[in-house]
C-alpha cells in the first residue's frame, strides 16, 4: 500500500511537470535547476556540489555551497560559467536559495515537502537576466543497502524575470524539475536532474560533503 502511494505521489509531480511545460520563445530559463531535495542538511553540515547542465540551445559549468543553517532548512551559494546558444562568447551566473521545510517523512509525513525562495544572475553576450521567485520541493529518501538514500525529487518553481538586452522585458514564468540524487557513500552523492522550462534540459553532478 505505501509502495502505491508512493507511485501515486510521483505520478502527480511528472503530470505537473507536463502542465507547466509549454514551448515558447525563450526569454530565461532556471539554468541552475533545482539540485537540492526538500530534505535539507542537518544544521551545521555542509556539502560542496560540481554539476554540468545541457539544456537545447544553452551550456552551463557550475557549483554550489550548501549548509545547514537551523534544524529545518539550509541554503546554497550558485556561481557557473554559462555558454548561451553554443556560441562560445561565455558569461556567468550566480545565484542563492534559502529553503524552509514544511513536512518531514521522519515524522510520519508522507513526504518531505519545503518551500524554497531563490534568486539569480545572469550577464552574457550583451544581455542580463535576473531571476526571482521560489520552488515548492517534494522528495522521498528510500533506504538502500549500504545504508546510504536513493532520494526521488520534484520542483515546480514560480519566477518574476527580468530580461535586459537594449530593452527591458519583465514577465512570469513557470518550470518544473525532476531529479533522484544517490548516497553512493558517507562523502559522496550523485545528482542526476531533468528541468522543463523555457529550454528541455538535463543536469547531472557530484555533492562532495565537507
Amino acid at each position: 500500500m505505501a509502495k502505491r502511494r508512493h507511485l501515486g505521489i510521483w505520478s502527480v509531480v511528472a503530470l505537473m511537470g507536463v502542465l507547466v511545460w509549454q514551448p515558447r520563445a525563450a526569454e530565461g530559463q532556471l539554468l541552475f535547476g533545482q539540485v537540492s531535495t526538500a530534505r535539507p542538511l542537518e544544521h551545521g553540515t555542509q556539502d560542496v556540489g560540481a554539476y554540468l547542465g545541457v539544456f537545447e540551445h544553452s551550456t552551463v559549468v557550475f557549483g554550489q555551497y550548501r549548509r545547514g543553517l537551523f534544524s529545518q532548512g539550509d541554503g546554497g551559494i550558485l556561481f557557473g560559467v554559462v555558454d548561451p546558444e553554443g556560441s562560445g562568447d561565455a558569461g556567468i551566473g550566480v545565484g542563492g536559495d534559502l529553503k524552509f521545510r514544511l513536512l518531514s517523512a521522519k515524522n510520519r509525513d508522507l513526504f518531505d515537502l519545503s518551500i524554497d525562495p531563490r534568486l539569480g544572475f545572469f550577464s552574457y553576450s550583451g544581455a542580463s537576466l535576473f531571476q526571482f521567485g521560489g520552488s515548492v520541493v517534494m522528495s522521498y529518501d528510500y533506504t538502500v543497502s549500504n545504508g546510504g538514500y536513493l532520494t526521488p525529487y520534484g520542483a515546480v518553481n514560480m519566477r518574476m524575470e527580468s530580461v535586459s538586452n537594449g530593452a527591458s522585458d519583465t514577465d512570469f514564468q513557470i518550470g518544473a524539475q525532476a531529479g533522484l540524487k544517490w548516497e553512493i557513500t558517507d562523502l559522496i552523492d550523485v545528482l542526476g536532474e531533468v528541468v522543463l522550462d523555457d529550454e528541455l534540459g538535463v543536469i547531472i553532478g557530484l555533492n562532495f560533503k565537507l
